[in-house]
This record gives C-alpha cells, structure tokens and sequence, in this order.
C-alpha cells in the first residue's frame, strides 16, 4: 500500500503554496490576501459573483489545515507493523508435537488495531482470527481509498 504520509505531502505543499503570503479573508465579493508586512496591500485570490460563496472560498485553506491534521492523527495511530503468528495448520490446530516450539511467521500488522484489540483481550491472536488486524487495516485502506491510493499496493510503491 502507498504511504499515507506521501499521499498527504502533495496536499500539504499546494496548501503552502496557497497561503504563503498570508491568510485569506473576505473583502466584499473578493477573497484577498492582505500583505503580511502589515502595509495594507494585498492581492485578490477569487472575485465571485455571488457574496455567499466568498466565505466557503476564504475559509478553505483554514478547513484544509484541520482536515489534514485530523487525518494525519488518524495515520499516526494506523501504521504498519509486525507480529510473529503461528501459521502451521497442525500447530494452529494444537495437534502438533513441537512441545512449544511451533515455527512462526512475521506478518504485517496495524499496530494500532492490534493495540486496541490485546488491550481488550490479551489472549485474542491466540484465540481468534487475526485478519481485522492485517496491514493494511481497514482504516488505513479507507483513507487511501479516499486519497486516491491503489490500496493494493505494498508500503512505499505507487
């Protein structure tokens, strides 16, 4: 799966770009800029012809900032890690004669979802199927679905 953090860094940037020479506001039916270095000039971003759509326009960057900082906390906690599993049929069975010694597997997993779940019944890996905490998780596969990621992916290829 793509890195989420490079889905979001293209956003970022046009974002940066947008805003670097300040806040927008509302003048009338024109969302401007006003010069940072507070000399009074500034420069018009939209001219629209209805007043009621200068607010939605001038508030965009503000709402992209907390959009993508909420989305970025939702990215921080879904990240990919990994677990050994037991991944031999006989010994998942518990018919096995490894006396403990069952050979494992490193599997990905989201770390947050594997968390949340062993916080809720530390014995779960052991008991149950693993599969709701697989990497990539179904939180981390929504959020670059919506971003526009090939969610099939391996981390870090497009």
């Amino acid at each position: 799966m793509t890195d989420l953090r490079a889905l979001l860094a293209p956003i970022r940037e046009r974002l940066a770009a947008a805003t670097k020479l300040g806040e927008w506001e509302v003048r009338g039916k024109d969302v401007v800029i006003y010069d940072p270095n507070g000399y009074g000039a500034h420069r018009i971003v939209a001219w629209v012809d209805h007043a009621e759509y200068t607010e939605p326009i001038a508030n965009a960057p503000t709402d992209l900032t907390r959009l993508l900082a909420a989305i970025e906390a939702v990215t921080g906690l879904h990240r990919e890690g990994t677990r050994d599993f037991i991944t031999a049929l006989p010994c998942i069975r518990e018919e096995c004669d490894c006396e403990n010694e069952c050979p494992t597997e490193e599997l990905p997993v989201c770390r947050h979802c594997w968390n949340q779940l062993e916080q809720i019944d530390p014995y779960f890996g052991e008991q149950h199927h693993v599969s709701e905490v697989m990497w990539p998780c179904p939180t981390a596969t929504a959020v670059a679905a919506a971003l526009g990621s090939d969610t099939t992916n391996q981390e870090g290829t497009q």
